[in-house]
């Protein structure tokens, strides 16, 4: 599975193990040529399921729930890490979020636009978050994402997109 600027190695991870490439409906992956098959808000294979993510360009998150865990992948959607120090030893990149949790929306929104995104997550409560822009998953991701939108601070990118986000303290805490 992938997404719209997560695709370039699909079609060929695809190709080696033989595997069809699936992305969501409306994605501009499709223009790339990767795409098998295309999916909307559905369990996929694997038993995992697919959830809109109320994005333009047909971003989903992938729900995966393995035994009593619930693990989200959601792209470039939730960064950020619980732990400190949790980069795993990685050296931080620029794009890598080393001080807290961002939710984040392309275009220009309120907190409450923000809210009504992401609610949907807080109720689901995942026990880990993998995203796009950190080597390690987000711990008590429920609880970050609900922290989030309850203290987050709103930001706005000169770029023109929005953002809310929550330091984490030191010790791990919210």
């Amino acid at each position: 599975m992938t997404c719209a600027n997560h695709d370039r190695d699909a079609k060929w991870f695809g190709n080696q193990v033989k595997a069809p490439v699936l992305v969501p409906e409306g994605s501009p992956a499709r223009a790339h040529g990767s795409p098998k098959r295309t999916h909307g808000e559905e369990d996929l294979p694997g038993g995992v399921r697919a959830l809109p993510s109320g994005q333009s360009g047909g971003e989903m998150w992938i729900l995966w729930r393995l035994g009593r865990k619930k693990l989200l992948f959601c792209g470039d959607s939730i960064y950020g890490q619980t732990d400190p120090g949790g980069l795993g030893g990685y050296q931080p990149k620029g794009w890598m979020q080393t001080d807290g949790i961002r939710l984040f929306m392309p275009g220009k929104h309120s907190v409450g636009e923000m809210r009504d995104r992401y609610q949907s997550l807080v109720d689901i409560n995942p026990t880990e978050v993998f995203n796009g822009h950190n080597p390690r998953p987000i711990a008590n991701a429920g609880e970050a994402i609900a922290a989030v939108l309850e203290t987050g601070k709103l930001e706005m990118s000169k770029g023109g997109s929005t953002y809310l986000w929550h330091r984490w303290k030191k010790d791990g805490g919210a």
